[in-house]
């Protein structure tokens, strides 16, 4: 699997306590926000110093209806705060993002981090997806991975509200292979072009 992790501040992710009853306490607040053309700065994410990432709307649709979906703190597998087929992690899109909403549990961990986060201690989210389509642009020598669709792995409350270098090297993976690729394709354009222009031919006859 190749994982990536990206987050959120907390201007962006709204983290916070939720009560709703005394035994219902949820976790809430963005995990992810799409790309918005009138507000690049805040919702796209800079990965590399020429390389910029931009979620697109609609590309969790699927995520939220079919994959099975932890709620972690810190995106630690030992510290499972809720679950989404377990009914215990709500998960939703609206025109701003994916938000989640995660019924605290009544362990160590969840106690824990509902206090953390009252105090604000904690104030980032984030999710762990696996890109399954994606489009590049590039733009006076800046490019872009617009992702389409995901398989979402897990979202949640985070400590540190920053970039991971381990968290983008998946995608300047696939970065690479994309340039590979259309440096492929223009090489076999240009040899099209000289095989006509042998023949005597004009490329498009």
């Amino acid at each position: 699997m190749n994982i990536e992790h990206r987050i959120l501040e907390q201007n962006l992710a709204e983290t916070r306590m939720e009560k709703r009853s005394e035994r219902d306490q949820r976790i809430e607040g963005y995990a992810a926000v799409y790309f918005d053309e009138q507000t690049p700065d805040t919702t796209q994410y800079r990965l590399w110093e020429d390389y910029y990432e931009r979620i697109m709307p609609g590309a969790f649709d699927e995520a939220i209806r079919d994959d099975d979906v932890r709620c972690l703190f810190n995106h630690d597998p030992n510290q499972v705060l809720g679950r989404n087929k377990a009914t215990t992690l709500e998960l939703s899109v609206d025109q701003r993002g994916l938000f989640y909403s995660c019924h605290c549990p009544e362990t160590t961990i969840g106690k824990d981090v509902a206090t953390s986060i009252g105090r604000k201690d904690v104030s980032g989210s984030s999710f762990g997806f696996e890109v399954l389509e994606a489009e590049y642009r590039e733009v006076e020598g800046v490019w872009y991975r617009e992702v389409i669709k995901v398989r979402l792995y897990d979202v949640g409350p985070v400590t540190f509200p920053a970039y991971e270098g381990t968290t983008t090297d998946v995608a300047r993976r696939s970065l690479d292979l994309q340039r590979k690729k259309i440096a492929e394709a223009r090489g076999q354009k240009i040899d099209r072009e000289l095989e006509f222009l042998r023949l005597g031919a004009t490329p498009g006859e």
